[in-house]
């Protein structure tokens, strides 16, 4: 082997000794600034040497509780019945209760009853017995309203505008009563003695009444404005009205401006007219027992919401119904062994219905027959829906009998009837709605399927409400 390229060990160590010396040498910068201590303790070197596993896979960035699939909740039947029964019953569990139906007669006209129909005041002092019970949502409704006029009634006060919530007005011609929820101080004058204030009441309305004023409350406000006037306790204070103030509250709270706030001035004219119609009330309702025409439709919102509906209505009949012709649909029946199955396929061709109308078109008639052969209302697809048989109604209109009973000139005026139009010569005219209730017929459509849902026993409807009404 060739020793032309071979080191010499020693002289290797002897060159590297000389290469460190003279590193050493060099000049060296120092760093003379403070520097600033690290202090580290056992717990941040555990973290450092074993870091948690998460942050290790991913970085966090939030951290949020996601929804479970199940919860361990069970629906409280005895509290349920426990709240329900202090509104059936609250005297039961130390509250105030509402008259029950038929316990006190009316004694005298209220200033409120400016809302009402005259046949509802008759019943309410002559035959209050007939009344409907008062429902668990009715009397929520009451407790609600109670809670809303406190609550303004206490805003109120607290900002220093209320200074006598609640007071009485009567009045002698014609005699009625009625009382306001506060009084609201305006200015005073020092000469000559007076406290001039606006008058308060409130309501609780519905999301869609609370941007307008509705005509019976401004009747109430005229008759406030013509009492405050002859009010001898308020001049006992020397307390002037000038003005009305209207404060509605939505009590579903669903609108954007919660509360509807209007000044109501005096209104001469329409005061009279007031006046005049419960001087009417006074004299002929009350003092003679007069049970007038029927002024609203058994389907107006009055008669829907009074309690004196059922017996008011009882000698009317409804109108008679024309029953839609099912026998051809009876004759295609389906047999009983396949309602199930066609039940769950049915279901799946209605939410695919304009991809596979043909065969829904098949399945239809069957199904429906067999519902109709059985006499079945529902028949239930699974826990949460059901198909329903449901008909259009149409209102036919005996003309000939219309003609007869309110006359050629006022028949002139509704010669195609409508709803509208009657709803219109009722107003004008004040005719009597009865009789346009016993000249109506309602015809039903065919019957047809509808998939309505089931939840606790109340069925909400997937489609809108089919009934309509024909010229």
């Amino acid at each position: 082997m060739s020793t032309k390229y071979k080191r010499d060990p020693d002289s290797t160590k002897i060159l590297r000794e000389k290469n460190i010396e003279a590193e050493a040498a060099k000049p060296r910068e120092v760093d003379k600034s403070p520097g600033v201590r690290l202090e580290i303790n056992a717990e941040d070197i555990r973290k450092r040497l074993f870091p948690e596993p998460a942050l290790i896979k991913r970085k966090i960035n939030y951290m949020v509780l996601r929804d479970q699939e199940k919860l361990l909740v069970e629906w409280d039947s005895d509290l349920y019945d426990l709240i329900v029964d202090t509104y059936i019953n609250p005297s039961k569990h130390g509250r105030g209760a509402l008259h029950a139906t038929g316990d006190k007669k009316k004694k005298n006209l209220y200033m409120s009853d400016v809302s009402k129909c005259p046949r509802e005041i008759f019943y309410a002092f002559f035959e209050p017995e007939t009344a409907r019970d008062y429902t668990f949502k009715g009397l929520c409704f009451f407790g609600d309203g109670n809670m809303h006029h406190e609550d303004i009634q206490s805003r109120l006060k607290t900002a220093r505008l209320a200074r006598n919530p609640e007071g009485y007005l009567e009045l002698d011609d014609p005699h009625c009563t009625g009382y306001y929820d506060d009084l609201i101080h305006i200015k005073y004058d020092e000469k000559a003695g007076i406290e001039y204030c606006d008058m308060v009441e409130i309501k609780t309305k519905m999301p869609s009444a609370i941007d307008n004023v509705k005509q019976s409350d401004y009747d109430q406000a005229q008759l406030y404005h013509y009492a405050a006037q002859h009010s001898k306790r308020l001049k006992s204070k020397n307390i002037k009205i000038q003005n009305i103030v209207l404060i509605y509250k939505d009590r579903s709270l669903m609108s954007n401006k919660i509360f509807g706030t209007f000044r109501v001035q005096p209104d001469p004219d329409r005061c009279v007219d007031v006046l005049n119609y419960f001087r009417w009330l006074e004299k002929m309702v009350v003092g003679e027992k007069f049970l007038c025409a029927h002024p609203y439709e058994r389907k107006s919102t009055k008669c829907q919401y009074c309690k004196f509906v059922e017996h008011c209505w009882a000698k009317i009949a409804l109108p008679p119904v024309k029953l839609a012709d099912v026998d051809t649909l009876i004759a295609g029946a389906a047999d009983a062994e396949l309602v199930d199955s066609l039940a769950q396929k049915l279901r799946e061709l209605i939410t695919l219905e304009k991809d596979i109308s043909k065969e829904i078109k098949t399945l239809t008639p069957a199904f429906l027959g067999y519902m109709l052969s059985k006499k079945l209302v529902d028949i239930a697809i699974n826990e949460t829906e059901k198909f329903t048989v449901r008909h259009k109604n149409t209102t036919e209109w005996n003309r000939d009998f219309l003609k007869q009973k309110i006359g050629e000139k006022y028949y002139s005026f509704i010669s195609t009837p409508n709803a509208a139009l009657i709803k219109d010569l009722i107003k004008r005219f004040d005719a009597d709605a009865s009789v346009f209730e016993q000249a109506k017929t309602i015809k039903q459509s065919k019957p047809f399927l509808a998939i309505t849902k089931i939840n606790n026993s109340v069925e909400t409807e997937e489609k809108e409400e089919e009934e309509t009404n024909a010229d």
